[in-house]
């Protein structure tokens, strides 16, 4: 995870006004073979408009001063699986979306605080739509707030499945609002025996890109 992570703090470093999607994407990709990736699995930049799209891969389209910005990379060190995904603004955040990423984050602390052993998988998915769905943007929600990573980069569990120590859970609540922008929030989360123990950084601030 900190493989994962420590290539999307470098995105700071990188100049993004007037590049493409695709040209971002790229050197990411390098620095992710840098990182010692053994595996990449996905690689989605996304702007402006293109962050409302779960599935968007990344594209000719350019990013300019105004744009929300996600970022979301997952690949395989040393054998496992993960996954990270984190949201920029371009110059300044449009109108709105300071808001609608701070339910977002309200969502990941509440799947945090729900996420321990004993507890179904399910309680951490209805404890991060609990919070969507209060803030007004339930209807924008993603449709899965997690699932299982570790071998595989997808291994459920289902909604039954207890939690048990030692179990490794991408948790990626996220907003989707159709053609004006998205955020989604990925981090590696353990299942210890005291509760959620990220294995990233936590909380996330919203950085403003300046280049």
């Amino acid at each position: 995870m900190a493989a994962a992570e420590g290539v999307l703090e470098r995105v700071r470093e990188l100049a993004w006004f007037g590049e493409t999607e695709r040209v971002m994407a790229a050197r990411l990709r390098s620095l992710l073979l840098e990182s010692g990736c053994e595996e990449l699995l996905s690689l989605r930049v996304a702007a402006g408009e293109h962050t409302a799209r779960p599935a968007h891969l990344p594209s000719p389209r350019v990013i300019n001063p105004g744009d929300a910005l996600g970022v979301s990379v997952c690949g395989r060190w040393d054998g496992y699986c993960a996954e990270a995904a984190r949201v920029f603004v371009v110059a300044e955040p449009p109108e709105d979306f300071e808001a609608m990423y701070s339910v977002v984050l309200a969502a990941h602390r509440a799947g945090l605080a729900a996420l321990r052993p004993g507890v179904p998988a399910g309680e951490v998915a209805r404890a991060v739509a609990e919070v969507i769905d209060g803030s007004g943007y339930g209807r924008f929600a993603a449709a899965h707030a997690g699932r299982g990573v570790g071998l595989g980069p997808d291994e459920g569990p289902g909604e039954d499945t207890v939690l048990e120590p030692g179990m490794t859970y991408c948790l990626e609540p996220a907003i989707h609002v159709p053609d004006l922008f998205g955020a989604r929030v990925a981090d590696v989360v353990l299942c210890a025996e005291e509760g959620a123990l990220p294995l990233g950084t936590a909380p996330h601030p919203l950085h403003v890109l300046d280049r």
